[in-house]
């Protein structure tokens, strides 16, 4: 695993990369990622520091089906594998989910959008490979709309940014809850 000083701190999971991404090979590359990158400067998340986080998704390929906003479970499920390996190599102390499908993803079923609504949860995590003894890692995960909701629907951006603020405030050590 990297050490301390090379591994990201903050892991963002989104549900699957927009067309725009795909083709730039590159997460949060459009609009959604503008949006994200704005909000997060306006609340003192330079530009360098928040290129040292690790950005990914659930699946890892756009929507096949631009008629269906739903992931395929069976495309979640082949790709959770190496959703799980990421997090076991990186290691990040906080955890962002975009989206209801990803927060239940990362943090279980029963964590939906709603019920995480301005809280976050401990997670704990193997961070060793199956055969050797458990060494357990803790992140603080928060799940919030995803911002290509928000660019759907304009009237969720002040939501958006009071979640995206508390995330900040997590990463920087205040304890909302």
């Amino acid at each position: 695993p990297p050490s301390d000083y090379d591994k990201p701190r903050v892991m963002v999971v989104g549900k699957m990369p927009m067309s725009d991404d795909f083709e730039l090979m590159r997460n949060l590359s459009g609009a959604a990622g503008e949006l994200v990158r704005d909000i997060l400067e306006n609340n003192g998340v330079s530009e360098d520091e928040y290129a040292w986080w690790y950005v990914c998704n659930i699946v890892r390929w756009p929507q096949l089906n631009p008629q269906s906003g739903a992931l395929s479970q069976k495309w979640i499920k082949d790709c959770l594998p190496l959703l799980h390996q990421e997090i076991r190599l990186w290691q990040p102390d906080y955890i962002l989910c975009f989206g209801a499908e990803a927060a239940k993803t990362v943090c279980g079923k029963s964590n939906t959008l709603k019920s995480m609504a301005g809280r976050w949860v401990s997670l704990d995590f193997n961070r060793n490979l199956p055969d050797e003894e458990p060494v357990i890692h803790t992140a603080k995960a928060m799940a919030i709309m995803s911002p290509s909701a928000v660019l759907r629907s304009t009237e969720k951006l002040p939501q958006f940014e009071a979640s995206l603020k508390k995330f900040v405030q997590l990463v920087r050590g205040v304890d909302f809850m």
